[in-house]
């Protein structure tokens, strides 16, 4: 008991970053999204990467901030294979720390709710506490490692697929992670399991359709009677008791869970569809960004300047009016920008945005009478595909993640 009680306090003393984790970004077939696109998360950098203190609050469905809709949508579809990142610092400006502590030992799941119907022009509505969640993936204790060893050995990553006959519509997917260093068997004034969660916002596209129907209400699906948050990972290794699955069984196509609450690792099932590419995306979505779109910036899309020609040669009023307006955006950017986004890299983010307001000075300043410069040209930078470490991590991704090659998945925009 000493010993472990030592460990806990060690883990405890370390920097308050290094204990905490947060859902940052999501891959779709290995094609990110972009950091911060889609994912509903408290706005404050300083507390973002912090656990729910309560396991009644609402925000065990979201987390802190997550009961607020954001104005960008991700599009998969059925059987699309989902790469949920996690990050000790949310910008990612400290990969060394990784995803999170290691000694925050603990499960790993992804769930989805269904929110809307294809074609619903306010899909974001309904709230994401309550029922409706059912799982898509879970990994407790198997194969001799913690699903949060996995996620720190494969670079924060979690994969799981959108199950292959479910009905389109408007999903959260949440990322759920319990870490279970602050709970020592015997103890109750330790008992103080941690969830760090988040969720993406999704438009699901094809499939079938099947509604599950093992969901669970979140908060609710836990107590403090369930076995999992009461367990001690300070026992001996192997573990000699088994870590129990909370929640419901694993959704599996076909309406059917992949089997009884144990230690392992499941997943739904990846559909054998084709990839779709971003000119699949459904006309009845809520939309995408402008098309006058040049820049995005996690779930904004800043659109280009209006032109204007034949300005007044010396006193330029429409130019200086255009530029102010470009500062205006540059604001509302630093204003609204993820944390999520490294604030640092000048080349990405509102950065970008603050070389095309200065350009914009120094065009005035030229005298020149009509503009923007560079008109249309787009400033967001290609997202890319997913960098996995090693061959060993590839082969322990989950089966529902397998035989999808990486693709551009569009990304719809709520109302700008």
């Amino acid at each position: 008991m000493k010993s472990a009680i030592l460990l806990t306090a060690l883990a405890s003393s370390l920097p308050l970053v290094h204990a905490h984790t947060r859902f940052t970004t999501l891959s779709i077939n290995n094609a990110s999204q972009g950091d911060g696109t889609c994912i509903r998360m408290d706005m404050d950098p300083s507390t973002t990467t912090g656990f729910i203190s309560s396991i009644t609050s609402p925000d065990m469905a979201c987390g802190i901030g997550g009961a607020a809709p954001v104005n960008r949508t991700c599009v998969a579809r059925a059987g699309d294979s989902l790469s949920l990142l996690h990050r000790a610092w949310a910008d990612g400006t400290h990969p060394d720390v990784g995803a999170i502590d290691p000694s925050h030992l603990g499960s790993v799941a992804v769930y989805m709710k269904k929110m809307a119907e294809s074609g619903a022009e306010d899909p974001w509505a309904s709230e994401a506490a309550g029922d409706g969640w059912f799982k898509v993936f879970w990994d407790g204790f198997s194969d001799g490692m913690w699903g949060t060893q996995k996620m720190i050995a494969d670079g924060g990553l979690v994969d799981a697929s959108v199950p292959r006959d479910i009905e389109g519509g408007y999903y959260l997917v949440r990322s759920e992670v319990l870490a279970l260093q602050s709970v020592v068997d015997g103890d109750p004034a330790r008992v103080d399991p941690q969830f760090y969660v988040g969720c993406a916002q999704v438009y699901v596209e094809g499939g079938g359709s099947a509604a599950p129907s093992d969901t669970v209400s979140i908060p609710g699906y836990v107590d403090e009677s369930t076995p999992a948050l009461g367990y001690n990972i300070y026992q001996q290794f192997p573990p000699a008791d088994p870590f129990e699955e909370f929640g419901p069984a694993v959704y599996g196509p076909g309406g059917a869970g992949s089997g009884s609450a144990g230690t392992g690792t499941k997943s739904a099932g990846v559909s054998t569809l084709a990839a779709s590419s971003a000119s699949d995306v459904s006309a009845s979505a809520v939309g995408s960004c402008p098309s006058t779109t040049v820049l995005e910036v996690a779930n904004m899309c800043l659109t280009e300047l209006p032109a204007w020609s034949d300005d007044t040669p010396g006193y330029l009023p429409k130019c200086w009016a255009a530029s102010q307006s470009c500062w205006d955006k540059l604001t509302e950017c630093w204003d609204n920008v993820s944390p999520a986004v490294n604030v640092d890299d000048q080349n990405q983010g509102c950065n970008l945005w603050n070389e095309k307001c200065t350009s914009l000075v120094d065009w005035c300043n030229e005298g020149n009478l009509e503009g923007p410069p560079g008109a249309g040209q787009v400033l967001t930078p290609a997202k890319g595909t997913l960098a996995r470490r090693g061959a060993k991590m590839r082969q322990r991704r989950t089966v529902g993640a397998r035989g999808v090659t990486a693709r551009n998945v569009g990304v719809l925009v709520k109302g700008v």
